[in-house]
């Protein structure tokens, strides 16, 4: 886990939505890809209280 990328989501107002595995085969190329991969969501409503 990344604790600072996830705290700079939470500041811009993401909220974690789900941690994958990919099914692409990129281990070769990223580096650290092997642990998961996170996604991030806002509402609507959140992002225009934010971006006003």
């Amino acid at each position: 886990m990344n604790t600072p990328s996830r705290a700079t989501m939470a500041s811009a107002g993401l909220t974690f939505a789900r941690g994958f595995t990919s099914a692409v085969e990129y281990e070769e190329l990223l580096p650290g890809v092997e642990e998961g991969e996170v996604e991030y969501e806002i509402t609507r409503q959140r992002w225009l209280a934010t971006a006003g």
